[in-house]
């Protein structure tokens, strides 16, 4: 598998789903993740447990606000 760590992720319907499951993936690997969605509430929600898991693994990057 390629080196997936410091490069960027932009995830297309990322509050839920197939979508978050990639973002989530997608941070764990140390990417940098950017979640796109329809649903405001949810992609807020999906942002800040995406932030949650990154503070909890020193070994992930932070999601940067929008």
């Amino acid at each position: 598998m390629r080196e997936l760590a410091g490069k960027t992720a932009f995830v297309t319907g990322g509050a839920s789903g197939i979508g978050f499951a990639l973002g989530r993936a997608f941070a764990a690997a140390g990417m940098h993740v950017m979640l796109a969605d329809i649903e405001p509430d949810a992609l807020a929600a999906a942002a800040e447990s995406l932030r949650r898991m990154c503070a909890a693994s020193p070994a992930t990057l932070p999601i940067l606000p929008a």
